[in-house]
């Protein structure tokens, strides 16, 4: 929703470009600014638990790299992802 309360509906494409970083591109189907091209990024990190805590005061755990082979005792799992944006969407 746009700051005078009208919409646009999006079509998206994520990319994974780095570690923990995603590129975004589309296009504006509908509402304002149909049919223009848009970009952004977004950063984000993989959540294991709903609970513990993390140093950056953020309330989840984040998933650290997997020793533990596949499908063994003890391997994180990911439930989720967190995801803040790095880069303002562009409307070209």
């Amino acid at each position: 929703m746009w700051k005078d309360t009208n919409t646009s509906t999006l079509a998206l494409t994520i990319a994974l470009t780095k570690v923990r970083l995603m590129s975004v591109a589309g296009t504006v189907t509908s509402g304002l600014f149909k049919n223009h091209p848009l970009t952004g990024q977004l950063r984000y990190s993989e959540i294991v638990s709903f609970s513990g805590g993390h140093h950056h005061g953020n309330p989840v755990s984040e998933a650290c790299a997997n020793r533990i082979a596949p499908h063994r005792p003890g391997r994180i799992a990911i439930t989720a992802i967190n995801v803040v944006t790095t880069r303002h969407f562009i409307v070209h």
